[in-house]
């Protein structure tokens, strides 16, 4: 269907799907889809039910075109991803019964577009993680209490955790313990990285890193997205090795030194979450480019699987418009966490909190802290 606009024509398609499993195929597939496509396809399961898509061929004009993925019906706030490129993106699991896809190009170039496979998910499955590029999967089973294991094929290293576990969070919900590892060349380090989270260690970590190293990590996120790095350990060679960290200006430099001083407070790291969503960390991104009315964007993390829920704005909220947006979207989905870590600002008063907090018997309130203070981040 073609629809006249002031900047052209543009092709509209998609619809409502039903059923137990299906696929997707963007229009013209795989011979192109059209300039100035704007679709969007509504999967909805029985309630209780989850969505999961698999991707089957992926190929879009990248930075130009875009599918862009929502956790529930195609309005911001229900916003998970946008996925460019031509790299088959990993397997997506729905939070609810209902998973949209909006698929929109440019009015120049376009690529041989994408096919999905779509399956119900019941309360009890985690549902197939993926295979990353040079791996091997072993198990076929992905319900609750399942466990399967990852390698490499020959001439490549496992990075990340070799066995995955499905188990259920607070919520209920039956979830991967740990992210997809990936699979990297022997003797070789670096790599381009995307989606919402990932590892990225040393070569040989834990054990110690090679001489003569020259290693480059390139991470690419989202037009008008920002990037965080945790770092959970960090050694080198005094004096004479580092870690460069560009894209903040100026460029960052990290290297391991011996204090002349004493510092200011007892470096103590935050502890290790063991189990999901129990530890969450709260950030804002301000001062973005309008988009459908929305300027801020929340990030949650679960810090134990490092999976991330973005929450949209019109512009910055009060602390108690903050406090509201985390209960509904957050606490009913995943639980009432133990604790939450987030940088000092005027959403997280702790006198507000210390209030909301209580009502909903969370007492564990200490941790709040500033960007100048990291060593309460660990």
């Amino acid at each position: 269907m073609w629809a006249a606009t002031c900047q052209g024509f543009i092709y509209t398609c998609g619809g409502t799907l039903k059923g137990r499993n299906g696929t997707i195929e963007s229009p013209g597939f795989p011979y192109g889809y059209p300039n100035g496509a704007n679709c969007t396809w509504v999967i909805v399961a029985e309630e209780g039910n989850r969505i999961q898509i698999i991707f089957q061929s992926f190929a879009v004009e990248e930075e130009y075109d875009f599918l862009s993925l929502y956790d529930g019906h195609p309005h911001p706030a229900n916003f998970r991803t946008r996925l460019t490129g031509f790299q088959i993106p990993a397997p997506v699991t729905s939070t609810g019964s209902v998973f949209s896809l909006r698929l929109t190009s440019d009015f120049a170039v376009s690529a041989h577009g994408f096919k999905i496979y779509y399956e119900e998910l019941q309360s009890s499955s985690c549902g197939n993680p993926g295979v990353p590029p040079k791996g091997i999967l072993y198990g076929t089973r992905f319900n609750i209490g399942d466990k399967i294991r990852y390698s490499c094929v020959t001439g490549y290293v496992l990075d990340g955790h070799p066995q995955l576990t499905c188990v259920t969070n607070t919520g209920n919900t039956a979830v991967w313990d740990f992210p997809v590892p990936i699979c990297r060349a022997e003797d070789t380090c670096g790599d381009t990285l995307r989606g919402s989270s990932g590892i990225i260690s040393s070569p040989n970590f834990p054990s110690e890193y090679y001489n003569s190293a020259d290693c480059t990590w390139t991470i690419l996120a989202d037009p008008g997205d920002t990037i965080s790095i945790i770092f959970t350990d960090f050694q080198t060679e005094e004096k004479y090795d580092y870690l460069e960290v560009e894209g903040s200006e100026p460029p960052t430099i990290c290297q391991s030194k011996t204090l002349k001083t004493l510092p200011a407070s007892k470096l103590m790291p935050i502890p290790v979450p063991e189990r999901l969503w129990l530890h969450i960390a709260l950030d804002f991104v301000t001062d973005l480019p309008c988009s459908e009315g929305n300027t801020t964007i929340l990030t949650v993390v679960d810090r134990f699987s490092r999976a991330v829920r973005f929450i949209v704005f019109p512009s910055l909220p009060t602390a108690f418009q903050t406090a509201e947006t985390l209960f509904m979207q957050v606490f009913q989905i995943f639980g009432i966490p133990e604790d939450i870590l987030s940088n000092k600002g005027p959403q997280f008063m702790p006198r507000v909190w210390s209030a909301f907090l209580e009502r909903i018997g969370v007492t564990h309130i200490s941790r709040f802290t500033s960007g100048y203070h990291l060593q309460s981040n660990g």
